[in-house]
């Protein structure tokens, strides 16, 4: 699936704070539907109707039943979302209780809702997500936290109206900024290349990295934040007068993965490196350990188009958002 980085705008017109503790975790159909009298009156009581707007790449999303707060989260009704992304839902239930699909391209979200926590579980393409946001089932609709739903289906929330980018102005942007020339780190010869490496594979995301995560590095206190890399990663003599480093650092549970920092440029404080990831197949022989693939790149100060406080931003080859790090650099 190619997924689109999107935005979700919402402009709060009312907020407030509850401690959801006082609740004691209520169930996933804490609708209505709890038996402790206390707790369903505290959840009547601050359970309000949202009189936001909610929008999607900037245009507002039409609900046929209003969206609503609860302890400060917003929670919207899961079929009218769905609708505007296009996205295939389906409900089951045997009684005990309801079974529901949201099926987007290649992404399946499946959400169980019981009448204990126990059965309530979130799954995204057959793994669970852990979470202490339920949904709930009001008058026979089900509402879903936003900014859950929103995280499954990789699309990206912001707060009173921040910069939206949909597919096609990200694209628009990453044609307008200007390459950046990197030297690239050859691990068996120990030292940086300027050549153009091969890179081969492609990401089959029904097998995806364990964690991800890049650290950008400008100077030696930077290097804490490779501590607890440091058995995995080699000992470098960092120049950090003249250069900027950035690693790419991964954990899989099997052989066939790896990464590649492919590319990077920028458009004035922001910076875009490009992450191309390689997973195997579910058919493909792999060693049966747990790997660490891994890649660093360096780029020279003087290069960069401007200096100061820079946003780098990491995307894979479908221009997914994979992380952003904020970082000064002089």
């Amino acid at each position: 699936m190619k997924k689109i980085l999107r935005v979700i705008s919402i402009t709060v017109l009312l907020l407030f704070s509850f401690n959801m503790a006082a609740f004691a975790a209520p169930p996933p159909w804490a609708g209505g539907h709890h038996e402790n009298k206390e707790i369903k009156q505290l959840l009547k009581q601050y359970r309000k109707e949202f009189k936001g707007k909610v929008k999607l790449n900037g245009k507002p999303i039409k609900f046929d039943v209003s969206p609503y707060e609860l302890g400060g989260r917003i929670l919207i009704p899961l079929r009218a979302v769905a609708a505007t992304l296009k996205a295939e839902v389906t409900y089951k239930t045997d009684g005990t209780k309801q079974v529901i699909t949201v099926e987007k391209n290649d992404d399946l979200v499946k959400i169980v809702m019981g009448s204990s926590n126990k059965d309530f579980s979130i799954t995204l393409n057959g793994k669970e997500v852990g979470t202490d946001i339920w949904p709930e089932l009001r008058n026979g609709r089900t509402f879903v936290p936003l900014r859950l739903l929103a995280t499954l289906l990789g699309l990206k929330v912001n707060y009173n109206g921040d910069v939206e980018l949909d597919e096609e102005e990200l694209e628009e942007r990453l044609k307008e900024a200007e390459s950046l020339p990197f030297r690239w780190y050859d691990f068996t010869e120990k030292n940086f290349e300027a050549d153009v490496r091969v890179i081969e594979g492609k990401l089959n995301k029904d097998n995806p990295f364990r964690s991800l995560n890049f650290v950008v590095l400008n100077d030696e206190k930077d290097k804490e934040e490779l501590a607890g890399y440091s058995r995995r990663i080699p000992k470098l003599d960092y120049r950090f007068d003249r250069y900027l480093y950035i690693w790419g650092l991964s954990k899989a549970n099997t052989g066939g993965y790896n990464l590649y920092l492919s590319d990077v440029s920028q458009l004035g404080k922001v910076v875009w490196v490009k992450v191309h990831l390689v997973t195997p197949s579910k058919n493909d022989i792999v060693t049966q350990a747990i790997t660490y693939p891994s890649d660093l790149i360096r780029i020279r100060k003087d290069d960069f188009v401007k200096d100061g406080k820079l946003t780098f931003i990491f995307l894979d080859q479908n221009n997914k958002e994979l992380a952003k790090v904020t970082k000064t650099i002089n």
